[in-house]
């Protein structure tokens, strides 16, 4: 009876990994950042966070910005989130980021265009 039960726990929890794919906790942020694709469509387009791990980011289009095309899966981009910041007499800093995008969840009744990318670099502006 107990060996039945691990085997059964084993299968729930190989079934729960296959369904969540997130190897890092996200953190649900809204912070406005600038698309810094290649192609020149996507230049200077802004967005908002909707959430941000230590691997990847997801963000959605927003005012004017959301009728724009969206970048392709596998396309890389670079993103600079604006960090909030710590006090006002420090200047903005961001968090810029160099992704590839993995998931474009396009418009919908309830939500505008959002692109999941997966970080490969991050860093911090002075």
């Amino acid at each position: 009876m107990i060996s039945s039960m691990k085997g059964e726990g084993n299968q729930m929890d190989t079934a729960f990994r296959k369904r969540e794919r997130r190897s890092h906790q996200r953190l649900q942020m809204s912070l406005r950042c600038y698309l810094l694709g290649p192609r020149r469509e996507l230049r200077q387009l802004v967005g908002v966070t909707e959430n941000i791990s230590r691997t990847g980011v997801l963000i959605r289009w927003v005012g004017k910005h959301a009728g724009r095309p969206l970048p392709e899966v596998n396309e890389v981009l670079g993103v600079a989130i604006e960090w909030p910041r710590m006090s006002l007499a420090r200047r903005q800093r961001y968090l810029n980021c160099v992704g590839r995008v993995v998931r474009i969840l396009p418009v919908n009744r309830r939500h505008p265009a959002r692109v999941a990318l997966k970080i490969r670099h991050m860093s911090f502006s002075p």
